[in-house]
């Protein structure tokens, strides 16, 4: 007897409803050292590991909650080739094919992987895509580990349940209560959606995050999200614009995915409401207000707290509980952060850097990430065109790290780096 499809997530409901019969791809983008390999040989890794990633093997949630099968396709129908662009720059050409090339049809399951040449003969990209009701970040990471082929290739650390508190149930009751509620108000990130989303990036070394978090002593992902308040207060002018600078909500995803769960389809991931103090002027300042938030959520176990709720309450109630934490007008800003544990590799080539994106879905003009990856973090942003100054916003947030930049985080720039996974930390 056939065993009985996967049921979607209250995650994976929403994203249906947000994407609205498009195409809403989440997935990695990979720099990778060495000569590209031929889409056969490509094409031949991938078939090899698609037996064992059931998330490949599925069609997108159907009206009932189920996550159907998808049909047997060829795997040149997933794995393709992008050549290089005379015309337009590597990096905007990758970009633009990232987030508006489509998704296979409706009859095949809807992944895809791209190897994307460029000029240089000892380099090129790979592009691992899927629809977000299929997965989540973690789970594109523990997919692209896998479909890579490496023999030491790994995904994402796991999440440690934990029993939560009732100091959590409350925390997140109130987060959700809150997205009701008054929102500062930010004109940037209000325009209307001009559509054809941009990505860009910017790297900074992983052991300057780590100092300057060491030196405050909170997380790396807490002066990831205070630098990012500290750059969209410099886009609003600093607070010298006419009603100053007000707080940026942000939602803040984090994953749920425990040990054996790497590779089972759908959103395991919730996410917790943080409200980024761009309205503060002093570096120092932005920063203990973030990790104060990031602290309380973590030492409470607001992620199970969410989990136990969203699994608690019938379906139709945890989408709809979902989606109203994630409207743009409530919370305009995504910002989450992954990382790979081990390095990677792929038919002989080394990957260098990773950046994880998403597509943004009607009414949302940013969203942020932070790869991590060796000793290189990428912080990549997709935005709408009608986000005015998003092209800016990768400068300025290196502009906010050298602004938390201080002495203390200096001293201990060559002391030896702590575990990628810190204890507590929120993001996947």
């Amino acid at each position: 007897m056939a065993e009985p499809p996967p049921k979607a997530t209250a995650v994976d409901r929403s994203a249906m409803w947000a994407s609205r019969g498009d195409d809403l791809p989440v997935g990695f983008l990979l720099d990778v050292q060495g000569p590209p390999p031929s889409l056969d040989a490509l094409r031949d890794l991938a078939a090899r590991r698609l037996p064992h990633l059931p998330a490949l093997h599925r069609l997108l949630p159907r009206r009932d909650g189920t996550i159907p099968p998808a049909p047997p396709t060829p795997v040149g129908t997933h794995v393709k080739e992008l050549l290089p662009d005379p015309h337009t720059p590597s990096q905007a050409a990758t970009g633009h094919h990232a987030l508006n090339a489509p998704l296979p049809s409706k009859d095949a399951a809807p992944w895809d992987l791209w190897l994307i040449r460029g000029t240089d003969p000892h380099a090129y990209r790979l592009c691992y895509r899927i629809h977000h009701a299929l997965q989540d970040g973690v789970g594109a990471a523990h997919t692209v580990a896998a479909l890579l082929g490496g023999p030491g290739n790994r995904g994402p650390y796991p999440h440690l349940p934990r029993r939560p508190t009732r100091a959590a149930l409350r925390r997140v009751t109130g987060q959700f209560t809150a997205s009701w509620g008054p929102v500062p108000h930010w004109p940037r990130l209000s325009a209307p959606p001009a559509g054809r989303p941009v990505l860009v990036h910017a790297d900074v070394p992983a052991r300057r995050l780590r100092a300057l978090a060491r030196a405050r002593g909170t997380t790396v992902n807490d002066v990831y999200l205070a630098a990012l308040a500290r750059a969209f207060r410099s886009l609003n002018g600093g607070g010298t614009t006419s009603g100053g600078c007000p707080p940026l909500p942000a939602l803040v995803p984090m994953s749920t995915r425990t040990a054996g769960q790497e590779h089972l389809p759908g959103n395991q991931v919730v996410a917790m409401r943080v409200l980024l103090p761009s309205h503060l002027p002093a570096p120092a300042d932005c920063l203990r207000q973030v990790h104060r938030q990031t602290a309380l959520a973590t030492a409470a176990g607001q992620r199970d707290a969410m989990r136990l709720i969203l699994s608690a309450v019938p379906d139709a109630a945890g989408a709809w509980f979902v989606r109203r934490m994630a409207l743009p007008r409530t919370t305009p800003l995504y910002a989450s952060s992954v990382a790979f544990p081990t390095p990677l590799t792929c038919l002989g080539g080394r990957v260098t850097a990773a950046a994880m994106f998403t597509g943004i879905t009607r009414g949302l003009l940013c969203y942020v990430s932070l790869t991590g990856y060796e000793d290189t973090r990428r912080f990549t942003v997709v935005h709408d065109r009608a986000f005015t100054g998003g092209d800016r916003l990768p400068e300025l947030w290196l502009d906010a790290l050298d602004a938390l930049d201080i002495p203390d985080a200096r001293a201990v720039l060559d002391a030896p780096g702590g575990p990628e996974r810190e204890p507590g930390r929120l993001g996947p």
